[in-house]
């Protein structure tokens, strides 16, 4: 198979290194409408490229993974939209608290980042002094943190509302308030995921099909979830050979 991932060269040598006893060919280039439809499988690695490609979803129309739509896309890239609609759905029990009198510590987030990047721990009330102006800008907000040294991201692919591959990665950090993306962990590990279910729900009530990420925390097997990234997930690279099974490329849209 053919494969077409986008330009990242961050992520290249990892995403080759699982593939390396494939027969598959990887190429790492820009979408042009030749390159698209020269391949078998095209896979964005930047939302950036997923909107590129969903406007130009003639060209992929025989794409193993499907391409989400625009409003699901956008729904997952903004987390206060993806907070409102959630709860909106009855998902609201699965979202920590937003408020502006929220119990130290609590987190001032960019409703739109990557990475933990635009996202602070509020502590104290100094924090909220140092802090102040980007609390009050509308595109900034405050969430609880969920206290807890371990943070899991599942990757799924979903296709006619079901789960068709998925992959849970945990990770551990040195303090119950991390913040992913900022700070080192130290450890993670691949471990079952027993919240697939409702990760099927929340994806079916969107009207999501695609390659996605689940970031969250568990209290007492519950998940408390930050964001869905509504694209191909970092921590997947050097495992995403084996979501290219049998079952997805034979399952048809």
């Amino acid at each position: 198979m053919k494969i077409l991932f986008s330009v990242k060269p961050e992520w290249e040598k990892k995403i080759r290194k699982g593939f390396l006893f494939t027969r598959h060919k990887l190429y790492f280039e820009a979408f042009t409408p030749e390159n698209i439809r020269n391949a078998d499988l095209v896979v964005p690695l930047t939302i950036t490229d997923l909107r590129i490609l969903i406007q130009n979803r003639h060209l992929a129309s025989n794409n193993a993974i499907p391409l989400p739509n625009l409003k699901a896309v956008d729904i997952c890239d903004d987390k206060w939209l993806f907070i409102q609609t959630l709860t909106h759905k009855g998902f609201g029990y699965v979202i920590p608290k937003v408020g502006s009198n929220l119990p130290y510590p609590y987190m001032l987030k960019k409703k739109t980042s990557i990475s933990g990047s635009d996202c602070y721990r509020i502590t104290n009330a100094c924090d909220v002094a140092t802090y102040k102006d980007l609390i009050a800008r509308p595109d900034f907000f405050c969430q609880e943190i969920i206290n807890g040294i371990y943070e899991y991201a599942t990757h799924i692919i979903f296709k006619n509302c079901e789960i068709i591959s998925s992959l849970t990665i945990e990770y551990e950090y040195p303090t119950p308030t991390s913040i992913n993306g900022k700070e080192k962990f130290i450890a993670k590990n691949i471990v079952d995921c027993q919240q697939l279910s409702i990760f099927s729900a929340i994806l079916t009530s969107i009207g999501f099909e695609g390659q996605c990420c689940f970031d969250y925390k568990l209290i007492e097997g519950r998940p408390y979830i930050f964001e869905i990234n509504p694209r191909f997930g970092g921590s997947v690279c050097r495992y995403f050979f084996s979501f290219i099974n049998r079952k997805l490329i034979s399952i048809k849209k």
